[in-house]
């Protein structure tokens, strides 16, 4: 049987309502699909980011429009969504029998603002003048479930945007750990070392070293740079004294360690073919 053409299928698109706010349709089509779905296939990550409105629209939502995505933590069918507020989309997923375990955004100062509100975060000591003494402000990682108390949701920062940090704080400053500077020199070294016949770091290049303006947002060259090939090739270069810097085998165990968390946080299959990609 052939399908309709182009024409009315896109009639038939212009009948779905895709207002401001929560997407009903989506949440109906949802709704449908759980009834063939298994309870782990249910168990939902809310992801969120900002996106910038075209001026031409005729109608005015305001400078910036929030879009919401949900996907199963293991599962690869995704649902866009859009809303205003965080907990009614939760409570409008636990209404069709999708339960919201996580919920992922970027560092930007709109989600940071919202994971003030939530108090997640990490803990952090000040120092009080009044008393002279240090006071804790206490965070949390999860917030309590509104529709069921029993529940907690988990909040995670947008791992390819952490690593993209993580490379920029690298390359600018280096990480202070244990009392020594872990910095880009060994990368410079092995670079200078694969420029001659001997080709050990095949992935690396002056370009993941000189990154700079929008080639800063380009995760595959921040996860190339913490790379286990890379990891690997310092750890040998400095047991054959190949490298002058005295930091080789602490560079290589921080390249190998931002490896296995990146590789660790961004799979969601349930099994794979290392302990590092396995979703549990």
């Amino acid at each position: 049987m052939p399908l309709p053409c182009a024409t009315t299928l896109n009639n038939w698109g212009a009948t779905f309502s895709i207002p401001p706010g929560i997407l009903t349709d989506v949440l109906h089509i949802m709704k449908e699909k759980e009834q063939n779905l298994c309870t782990e296939d249910k168990l939902t990550v809310l992801t969120f980011d900002e996106l910038y409105i075209s001026k031409k629209k005729q109608k005015v939502y305001g400078q910036k429009v929030y879009g919401q995505k949900v996907y199963g933590p293991n599962k690869t069918c995704q649902f866009p969504l859009s809303a205003h507020t965080l907990l009614t989309i939760i409570n409008s997923l636990y209404e069709v029998q999708y339960i919201v375990v996580a919920v992922t955004s970027d560092m930007g100062p709109t989600n940071m603002k919202l994971w003030n509100e939530l108090n997640i975060g990490i803990n952090v000591t000040t120092d009080t003048r009044r008393h002279n003494m240090q006071e804790t402000i206490q965070k949390q990682h999860f917030i309590v479930h509104p529709a069921d108390s029993s529940l907690k949701i988990y909040f995670f920062a947008d791992i390819p945007h952490l690593l993209k940090l993580a490379r920029n704080n690298l390359l600018d400053s280096g990480f202070t750990i244990s009392g020594s500077n872990i910095n880009k020199t060994c990368l410079e070294e092995l670079l200078t070392l694969n420029a001659g016949e001997l080709k050990i770091a095949h992935k690396l290049s002056q370009a993941h070293l000189d990154v700079k303006g929008s080639q800063r947002q380009n995760v595959k060259l921040a996860a190339q740079v913490f790379s286990n090939t890379n990891a690997m090739a310092i750890r040998w270069c400095g047991e054959q004294s190949l490298l002058k810097s005295v930091q080789c085998k602490q560079t290589a165990d921080v390249l190998q360690l931002f490896n296995d968390w990146f590789d660790l946080f961004n799979t969601k299959y349930k099994y794979g073919h290392s302990n590092t990609s396995r979703a549990y």
